[in-house]
């Protein structure tokens, strides 16, 4: 009778092993964004030695206005990491003297509050929290001294989203990479055309 006992007792702590260990069963990986890449769309060959990048954006301690912060950093692939990639993807030089200047003026994204509905009509309203506000500008700078030759293009796009008060921070993350996708690919529109218009001396066809 005792025997049998221990044998209940044994089988009984088993089970609620495995019942907690089908409890603990490991978390999914945290779901990864895409990066930004820009090589599908094919190389721009410029005639000269050298394309070189210029962070002269203004200092992110300068401020906002209207309550704004300034969350760039906070984007999966900030805007400035962006137009660099952009820059070694897609400007290719390929002569034997000059350079081409990629000048960062701006690549700044900032927060703002929205206003929430109150009362008790806001416990069952899920508002629009933040609004995301991004701006690039960008100056392309091309120098061959020894033709006494200088050309100029550049482009200024802006773009904006919101954000529900109920979003994680995975959708946090979504919005401010499509924010600076959606900035990035007016971006190389603009900024091709304009090569292809006013940099055509130092731009190679083929």
């Amino acid at each position: 009778m005792r025997l049998s006992s221990r044998f209940a007792a044994l089988a009984v702590t088993v089970a609620a092993g495995l019942a907690l260990a089908a409890c603990q069963t490991p978390s999914p990986p945290p779901l990864r964004l895409p990066e930004l890449t820009f090589a599908h769309l094919g190389p721009i060959t410029l005639d000269v030695a050298q394309v070189v990048v210029e962070d002269q954006r203004p200092s992110a301690l300068d401020g906002t206005a209207d309550g704004a912060a300034r969350v760039e950093m906070q984007a999966p692939t900030p805007p400035e990491t962006a137009i660099r990639r952009w820059v070694a993807d897609r400007l290719q030089p390929a002569g034997g003297s000059g350079t081409l200047r990629a000048v960062i003026k701006e690549a700044s994204i900032t927060e703002t509050p929205l206003p929430r509905t109150g009362g008790l009509r806001g416990t069952f309203t899920n508002d629009q929290a933040v609004r995301f506000d991004g701006r690039i500008e960008v100056e392309l700078v091309a120098e061959r001294r020894d033709r006494g030759y200088q050309g100029f293009t550049g482009a200024t796009v802006t773009r904006s989203s919101t954000l529900p008060e109920n979003a994680s921070l995975y959708e946090r993350d979504q919005t401010l990479l499509k924010l600076v996708e959606g900035m990035m690919n007016d971006l190389n529109y603009r900024l091709e055309t304009g090569a292809l218009t006013h940099l055509s001396s130092v731009v190679v066809r083929r």
